[in-house]
């Protein structure tokens, strides 16, 4: 289609989506001073952290990254990335959001950032190969433990620079579950209720895609479970918090953004010749 010709162009283009697929909302600027959900908005402190975050761990300028974005919704962290240069691929399971992010997408003519329709349960090395930089933010949460499991080790083999990933963890654990990785506490939360029909949980764009209940760890727990994929080292960012769930009233817990790398395949001791 090209890019827009004018703020009205723009205006048409967002409108069609919206009447097929509902509103927006992410708040993305687009040229000709337009916005996905009709007015400016404050900047995106969080959006800009994460970006800083990754520039500061990364290695290398994003113009030369390959990032991969899961659970991207409606694309404002793939577009981001992407206005900066980056080589993007952003995977949602939800065809509405996909459809919104790729006319967000061709407005602002990024043909380097490319939408999957996936489900993040499915991510492999072989079928989506290495990236420099890979995004899980507000996805953990909304997952089943073993999932969780799966996924930091998928993208542990995945990543070769920096991974940026949310952890929504509880204060007190509530369950014990056992999973071939080991024992982790935590809590179990519900996200649809027994009797949701399918359609009922896929309207839920800010709940889990597919299953009914998900997991949340214990700090220790959620460090355990990195500790067990191939990733080297794990930090915590400082940044500014998603919300709280749905089940905030009776689980305290908090969102924790780790920084777990790959870049650095030599460990330096203090005083090698100590080592020997």
């Amino acid at each position: 289609m090209g890019g827009p010709r004018d703020r009205a162009d723009v205006e048409a283009r967002l409108e069609a989506v919206r009447a097929i697929h509902g509103p927006w909302n992410s708040n993305i600027p687009l040229p000709f001073g337009a916005w996905t959900r009709g007015e400016k908005s404050p900047p995106q402190g969080r959006l800009m952290r994460i970006l800083q975050v990754v520039r500061d761990f990364g290695g290398k300028p994003l113009e030369r990254c390959r990032v991969l974005d899961l659970g991207c919704q409606e694309g404002l962290h793939s577009l981001a990335f992407g206005i900066h240069g980056a080589q993007v691929v952003g995977i949602d399971a939800r065809p509405g959001h996909l459809a919104r992010a790729a006319v967000a997408r061709d407005i602002l003519e990024l043909p380097h950032v490319q939408f999957l329709e996936q489900d993040v349960r499915e991510l492999s090395l072989a079928t989506h190969g290495r990236f420099d930089i890979i995004l899980c933010t507000g996805v953990m949460e909304h997952l089943e433990l073993q999932s969780q499991v799966n996924l930091l080790g998928a993208m542990s083999l995945m990543c070769t620079g920096v991974c940026v990933y949310d952890q929504r963890v509880v204060h007190q654990p509530t369950h014990k579950l056992t999973v071939p990785a080991g024992d982790f506490g935590g809590a179990i939360v519900e996200e649809h209720g027994a009797a949701d029909t399918p359609e009922q949980m896929a309207a839920r764009w800010w709940a889990s895609h597919k299953n009914r209940n998900s997991f949340w760890p214990t700090r220790p727990a959620a460090i355990r479970m990195a500790a067990g994929s191939a990733f080297i080292g794990l930090y915590q960012a400082i940044l500014p918090t998603l919300a709280s769930g749905g089940a905030t009233a009776k689980v305290p817990n908090e969102s924790i953004t780790f920084v777990a790398t790959r870049n650095r395949a030599e460990v330096l001791y203090p005083y090698p010749s100590a080592e020997e």
